[in-house]
């Protein structure tokens, strides 16, 4: 799912049910990624606007882009 659809869709009140994950690259372990867990089962990687997967080794600047998407909380998996 991208960053600005994700934004839209908060603000709609259609990701209440989502339960977040910042779990490590199984590629990289030094890189973390997010992950989107519908309650349906149905799970998507937060990517950006040219559809690549929000990777960082630092875990603060994920965490400060949740927060701008609008999460407040979020399980740290590693």
């Amino acid at each position: 799912m991208k960053i600005q659809k994700a934004i839209e869709l908060f603000k709609r009140g259609e990701l209440d049910e989502v339960e977040v994950e910042l779990r490590r690259s199984p590629n990289n372990l030094s890189q973390w990624f997010i992950l989107l867990r519908h309650p349906d089962g149905k799970s998507l990687m937060l990517a950006d606007e040219d559809d690549r997967c929000v990777v960082d080794a630092d875990i603060q600047n994920l965490l400060d882009l949740l927060k701008t998407i609008g999460f407040h909380q979020v399980m740290v998996i590693f």
